[in-house]
């Protein structure tokens, strides 16, 4: 199975996110930090707090989040998100 770039890039950003758990990260330091183009990363973020996954919270002190332990978030629940999966018997 190959994953779509979106999928890749959710993984790269909760793998980042998840070596500083407790810390509210801005998306604009997520993607450059994770090398992903601005505008993608972004979508991808809202996407993944949308899905809650993430919190967001905007403002000054705003960025995102872990809502739930990240040990127990699954690659099938990122992919989900971003890729058409068709399970056949």
């Amino acid at each position: 199975m190959k994953i779509s770039s979106e999928s890749n890039y959710a993984i790269k950003i909760l793998l980042y996110m998840s070596n500083n758990q407790n810390i509210t990260f801005s998306g604009k330091s997520i993607v450059s930090t994770c090398h992903i183009p601005e505008k993608l990363g972004l979508r991808i973020l809202t996407r993944l707090s949308s899905a809650n996954l993430l919190h967001s919270a905007k403002g000054v002190n705003g960025g995102f989040s872990f809502i739930q332990n990240p040990d127990s978030i699954s690659l099938f629940d990122i992919i989900k998100i971003f890729d058409k999966i068709e399970i056949s018997r």
